[in-house]
């Protein structure tokens, strides 16, 4: 004879099951955040991919001209939409500031590119590049 109780077991206890509901919820809510910071990680490479091919483009355009650039004191502006594209200031996303400046050689010259948010442009660049172009006699330019 058995003085304890023997008792069939069908299903878990309230507590197991409260227990599964918050490892549940819990690690939901991490990979929530981690699928939010990808996105958002894929918007800023997005971004800064578009921004090195509109500054690589400005950069070669400059070097096919044909004229001798002059050294501009202040940067030109060029405003961009959400496709980097040329648009108007009122419905620009970013902006691209232009500043050309001899170099140190004899007919070198410097493009200096730097693409913002427009219009909190803050102090550091999406993207910034420095291209050169050597403005040479071959060119027809003494």
């Amino acid at each position: 004879m058995t003085t304890g109780r023997v008792r069939n077991r069908h299903g878990f206890t309230l507590a197991e099951l409260i227990m599964a509901i918050a490892l549940l919820a819990f690690f939901s809510t991490m990979i929530v955040q981690v699928f939010f910071q990808a996105q958002t990680v894929t918007l800023r490479t997005e971004t800064l991919d578009r921004a090195v091919n509109c500054a690589s483009d400005l950069a070669d355009q400059w070097k096919q001209s044909q004229d001798r650039p002059h050294q501009s004191e202040s940067p030109i502006t060029i405003y961009l939409d959400q496709a980097f594209e040329v648009c108007q200031k009122d419905v620009a996303l970013y902006q691209a500031d232009l500043t050309v400046q001899p170099g140190v050689a004899a007919n070198l010259w410097l493009l200096d590119i730097a693409v913002f948010h427009y219009p909190d442009k803050g102090d550091e660049p999406i993207y910034a590049l420095q291209a050169g172009h050597y403005f040479g006699a071959e060119r027809g330019v003494p």
